[in-house]
């Protein structure tokens, strides 16, 4: 099980908060449950963000999903980790 804290600081002088935690099943998958506190056209609220990793070879492919703030729409995060194999 990891717990994570993180900040972001925008150019715009808004500072941006993430918790999460998260659980690795086998090494073949990792599952994260998060709280983003995100600040955006004028107003800043909590929102889920759930997300998921797989490994395939050497890479890890992150996909993710959040609400969006103030009714806008869904947010999806994906990303791909390349790892060096020993």
């Amino acid at each position: 099980m990891l717990g994570r804290y993180g900040i972001e600081l925008r150019g715009s002088g808004e500072l941006e908060h993430m918790v999460s935690t998260g659980v690795g099943l086998a090494d073949r998958l990792r599952v994260d449950v998060a709280l983003l506190r995100a600040d955006a056209y004028g107003s800043a609220a909590w929102q889920p963000v759930v997300g998921i990793e797989l490994p395939i070879g050497r890479y890890v492919v992150g996909v993710a999903r959040g609400s969006g703030l103030n009714g806008v729409g869904a947010t999806y995060r994906i990303g791909l980790n390349v790892g060096v194999l020993p």
